[in-house]
């Protein structure tokens, strides 16, 4: 058997809170990541807590696509995993513009047997710089 899978991990920080707490924009835009990435969306459930939070998961015909918010926070964490042909990091500028995520740290975990059990990580730094591109360290 051969499975190669993606698996991302997110941490976003400094979200806009407001995004954070609005379950209908939130399943929006990780619905509008999966179907860029082709991926068969089996079932979602997202559940509104309060006075603020949101707790969201994708079921996909090739894993899963979860979110938990603190909006008080400004702080979501994201995981997407997928033995499909879609890579998520590709969607990555997406989702953390679509948080309204000021930085994050990245984490991209290669699964299954034949590939290399390396864990990289990557801190995106959304804010613009003078010339208008994002800082990625």
């Amino acid at each position: 058997m051969e499975i190669n899978g993606h698996h991302m991990v997110v941490d976003a920080f400094s979200c806009n809170p407001s995004v954070l707490n609005d379950i209908q924009r939130l399943e929006e835009l990780l619905l509008q990541i999966t179907k860029t990435l082709h991926m068969e969306v089996l079932h979602t459930h997202f559940h509104q807590f309060h006075p603020e939070g949101i707790t969201g998961v994708i079921v996909l015909g090739t894993s899963h696509f979860s979110i938990h918010t603190w909006p008080e926070e400004g702080y979501a964490a994201l995981d997407l995993y997928t033995c499909g042909d879609g890579n998520p990091m590709t969607e990555i500028t997406t989702l953390l513009e679509g948080l309204e995520s000021n930085y994050a740290n990245v984490y991209y975990l290669p699964r299954g047997e034949k590939q290399k059990q390396q864990i990289s990580s990557t801190i995106l730094d959304t804010r613009k710089d003078e010339g208008g591109e994002t800082n990625v360290e």
